[in-house]
């Protein structure tokens, strides 16, 4: 920036265009952060159901599978079952263990 009185105009030229598109880009970056990576589906109330369903049902007696004697959670961990509650823990799973840029 020193030297840009002795510049062509076409070098100022590229230069202000090279600024604009950087500023252009971080500008997209930010909003791409914003809107896609500051959210967090799982709210306290979700949470929250899901610890008492945890808590309350995948470790109650009754729902421990007689011919392998796993818990329900013990197969929801296993990824064996085929509920909504699979569902949640996979879409949790997947949240959780993400690989890290």
């Amino acid at each position: 920036l020193l030297a840009i009185n002795r510049m062509e105009w076409a070098d100022k030229l590229v230069i202000s265009l090279g600024v604009l598109l950087n500023y252009a880009l971080q500008l997209l970056l930010l909003l791409v952060v914003g809107r896609d990576m500051l959210g967090n589906d799982f709210d306290d109330e979700r949470v929250k159901n899901l610890m008492t369903w945890r808590a309350q049902v995948g470790h109650a007696h009754a729902n421990v599978d007689q011919k392998t004697g796993t818990t329900l959670i013990g197969r929801l961990c296993d990824q064996t079952l085929w509920s909504f509650e699979q569902s949640e823990y996979d879409q949790m799973h997947q949240y959780l263990n993400q690989p890290m840029p």
